[in-house]
């Protein structure tokens, strides 16, 4: 499912976002650091040791909800 506003964001989203340089990055959201309140969500970005990327409304690309197993 497709998410194309910030504040519908949840845990466990695939949430792409664009850096400063132009470039569009892809991580999942962290349960325990996503805040959509405060405009803020923290996401692993993958690598051996989980790249945390930071995700605001002004950086946010689109989103992708998983799906039920």
């Amino acid at each position: 499912m497709k998410i194309s506003n910030f504040d519908d964001l949840r845990a466990g989203d695939r949430v792409t976002i664009s850096t400063p340089q132009g470039q569009t990055v892809t991580g999942r959201a962290q349960p325990l650091l996503c805040n959509v309140a405060a405009g803020i969500v923290i996401l692993n970005a993958g690598g051996p040791h989980g790249t945390p990327r930071c995700c605001t409304p002004v950086n946010f690309v689109s989103a992708t909800r998983r799906g039920k197993k």
